[in-house]
């Protein structure tokens, strides 16, 4: 195998030796990583290869999101031969190694007898790349990316199989909760049959796993089969929430069973102790094809035991949702304590969170996915606890997000600190989907906290993104909800008691229970236990009763 560096020392040394870097992006719930690693990268000749010709860096790409999101080319593995200043020269995703060791012989000749085309390469990305960063923003949000996100929606489902497209087959859970949204404003009953043939093609198809439950990450074929067996624990935590908010907004009880099974798989399988989650489930599909009896006795796949932020805050998140969905509330208290742990990735002032808890210790402090994801999670937390602690909490992630990582030029947020960093680290990426989910959780947090400064900041990513959600399609669902959301009052539900009080928790509960798409809950912390529901600027007589929200519920308009 070769001798793998760190991020860092192999470009110092690239640049020393005036070498190329052999990037290689892996995983370890990965399994052509594994065998990329044992029939490839382990083949002494190739070792050999790569410790003459090259500077070696692996990058667990869960570990260091940003390097992967710069670098990876379709999929993992990802091979890649770097210019001592980051830039792309050659690669691939898994090569067998016969492949493997023709692309590194090409790339080595290449470097050796053709410096003039080298050079030209690296300067025309290095072009590309500034003019993708100089997008201007809009000048105001454009509505129009709804109806373009539902029309190609619409036009990729898949009417036999469910889903989107036709293969491979990724679940998709942010286009699916899009089209709930949508539905619930709209009535268009179309939207509905989308959501539900798709949701009941996760659910009885080849992604989720009958006997142990959780969701496989996605599938080669149209029909679902022959998955590629990894189980996440963020995709299981993210189409959790999707199922139960199926059963929300349609009131199927089978998904309501579904939304409960991929929280129990969670919590299950990937559980640490009471307050933390694993990463993932390595692949094994032959592990997988075998009945629940015949795995009995076999070893079962790995478990990653990597604490990430990301996550964990997206379970928790989840956890709180089925607590109220599911009438479960050991589960709201369960992603508490995952709250509270996550305590262990910032500082004391709160924030930045840091990616990774390794070996007891915050690794890579700062990436806007985690920030973005615990933001999230806190205004979920305060909305169903009533703790000022968490709105606290998410106030210090939001004005550092707004002081270290929002583009004052652009309006968006960056997805790293913007810092000297070697190769396209140095780079400025605003990523759609992280960006969207800010806008979402900052609006939320302004109507919270009546700081205005956190819609501002919202609004200004959402006008930074809009030339690129033109072009996203189907990855653009979670942009086109958060235009959908922006402009509308949210439907206020107050809830006034004791926080601890068994009549305000269940009105509390009652109240996240509702599907109501933008919705805020308001919790008092004083007076006697009651809820005041208020949209388009009319307020309902005060309830005490959860059981008669549902017909207040039924008198507000579409």
């Amino acid at each position: 195998m070769p001798r793998w560096m760190s991020w860092e020392e192999a470009f110092a040394r690239a640049r020393a030796e005036a070498k190329p870097l052999l990037l290689v992006l892996t995983a370890p719930w990965c399994h052509w990583c594994r065998v990329l690693e044992a029939e490839g990268l382990a083949d002494p000749g190739i070792a050999a290869l790569v410790e003459r010709a090259f500077v070696p860096v692996e990058v667990n790409a869960d570990l260091r999101p940003d390097i992967h999101d710069r670098y990876n080319l379709g999929g993992l593995p990802t091979v890649a031969v770097l210019a001592p200043d980051g830039a792309l020269l050659a690669g691939s995703t898994f090569l067998p190694a016969a492949d493997l060791r023709r692309l590194l012989e090409e790339a080595e000749r290449r470097w050796r007898s053709e410096p003039g085309a080298i050079a030209e390469e690296t300067a025309r990305q290095a072009r590309l790349r500034a003019r993708w960063a100089g997008t201007p923003p809009r000048p105001g949000l454009e509505p129009a990316v709804v109806d373009r996100t539902l029309a190609f929606l619409r036009a990729s489902f898949d009417p036999e199989e469910g889903g989107f497209g036709l293969s491979p087959k990724f679940p998709h859970p942010d286009a699916l909760r899009f089209l709930l949204a949508i539905h619930s404003f709209t009535g268009d009953d179309a939207l509905a049959r989308i959501a539900r043939r798709s949701l009941d093609a996760l659910a009885t198809g080849g992604l989720w796993d009958a006997a142990e439950g959780g969701f496989f990450r996605y599938s080669p074929a149209r029909d679902w089969s022959r998955p590629h067996t990894e189980k996440l624990a963020a995709e299981n935590a993210r189409l959790a929430v999707t199922f139960l908010e199926a059963v929300q907004a349609l009131g199927e009880p089978r998904y309501r069973e579904h939304g409960r099974a991929t929280l129990r798989f969670l919590l299950e399988r990937l559980s640490l102790d009471e307050a933390a989650f694993a990463a993932s489930v390595a692949a094994d599909e032959a592990y997988y094809r075998l009945p629940l009896d015949a795995r009995r006795e076999e070893e079962p796949p790995a478990v990653d035991p990597t604490v990430y932020a990301d996550a964990n805050a997206r379970v928790a998140a989840a956890l709180l949702l089925g607590a109220a969905v599911l009438g479960e509330p050991a589960w709201e208290d369960r992603a508490v304590r995952v709250l509270g742990r996550l305590e262990r990735l910032a500082p004391p002032a709160g924030a930045p969170l840091a990616h990774a808890l390794l070996d007891g210790r915050p690794a890579l402090p700062g990436l806007l996915r985690d920030q973005v994801a615990a933001l999230a999670a806190l205004v979920e937390a305060y909305q169903a606890t009533g703790e000022e602690a968490w709105l606290d909490w998410g106030r210090h992630l939001a004005d550092w997000l707004g002081e270290t990582l929002r583009d004052p030029e652009a309006g968006g947020f960056l997805d790293r600190p913007p810092e000297a960093a070697p190769g396209y680290l140095g780079d400025r990426l605003t990523p759609l989907g992280a960006n969207a989910e800010a806008a979402l959780a900052l609006r939320d947090l302004a109507w919270l906290t009546g700081e205005e400064r956190y819609r501002e900041w919202g609004e200004a990513a959402l006008r930074a993104l809009a030339p690129r959600a033109e072009t996203a399609r189907l990855w653009g669902a979670s942009y086109a909800l958060a235009v959908a959301l922006w402009d509308q009052e949210p439907v206020e539900i107050t809830v006034f008691g004791a926080p601890t009080a068994a009549e305000t928790r269940a009105l509390r509960r009652a109240a996240d229970a509702l599907y109501l798409p933008g919705k805020l809950v308001c919790p008092v912390g004083e007076g006697a236990p009651a809820l005041v529901l208020c949209a388009g600027g009319v307020c309902f007589p005060p309830l005490e009763d959860p059981r008669a929200l549902a017909e207040v519920v039924a008198q507000l308009p579409r």
